[in-house]
């Protein structure tokens, strides 16, 4: 295991670098950059796959609507999309992402407050999920709402009803 976490900790450094690998007297295996001991082989090491977004990860996904018509009429679509209704969730440290989906995206001035069972449980947000935490084992509801510059509630989805467990065990 721990050879494991010395590789690859030399391939983030490393990114083109040669590797080499030895087993010492003590059937211990190594690596490193360089060969350390006789009869070190050189690996391969496969590339690294990555991914690079189009768009930065904290930038709200805002649409700029100029008359009061489009915006009366911006929100056609506002549900939570996870936990999914119905769902049956186990959890000991009471923990529930939740995530929403908005059609069109959240217009400049506009942000999402979370309701849980009714009660308003985070401040109004540009990002569309939500980490809760400590939430009772139970029957819950969620619902989500968009809040314009105003403070006043412009769209509201439908609720969301999910099934908090703990796991134990019986003796």
């Amino acid at each position: 295991m721990v050879s494991l976490l010395v590789l690859l900790l030399l391939l983030s450094f490393t990114a083109h670098a040669a590797i080499y690998k030895w087993i010492d007297d003590e059937g211990v295996t190594h690596f490193s950059d360089q060969p350390q001991a006789v009869g070190a082989q050189q690996i391969t090491v496969l590339s690294l796959q990555s991914y690079q977004s189009s768009q930065p990860l904290l930038e709200p996904p805002f649409t700029q609507i100029e008359s009061a018509d489009e915006i009366s009429s911006a929100y056609q679509s506002i549900m939570i999309t996870a936990p999914a209704d119905q769902a049956t969730l186990r959890n000991n440290y009471g923990t529930v992402n939740v995530s929403v989906s908005l059609e069109p995206a959240l217009v400049a001035n506009d942000r999402l407050q979370l309701l849980l069972d009714a009660v308003i449980i985070e401040q109004p947000q540009h990002t569309m999920s939500f980490y809760l935490e400590g939430i009772d084992p139970g029957t819950h509801e969620l619902s989500v709402q968009v809040i314009d510059s105003a403070d006043q509630v412009i769209a509201e989805s439908e609720a969301v009803t999910f099934y908090l467990h703990r796991f134990f065990i019986k003796n």
